[in-house]
């Protein structure tokens, strides 16, 4: 797993392709909940805030 950098959020950057992905690992259930795909190279301040 990934470190987490806000709040529950980890990040996972796929090199071959430039994107991140943001997800949060939910041990309880054994579940992963993805939150966003992003194109890493965009400026993260136009990302939309919904958490």
């Amino acid at each position: 797993m990934y470190q987490i950098k806000y709040d529950q959020m980890r990040l996972r950057i796929i090199h071959k392709f430039p994107y991140t992905i943001h997800y949060i690992v939910n041990e309880e259930n054994k579940t992963i909940n993805i939150y966003g795909i992003r194109y890493a190279t965009s400026n993260p301040e136009t990302w939309p805030r919904t958490i």
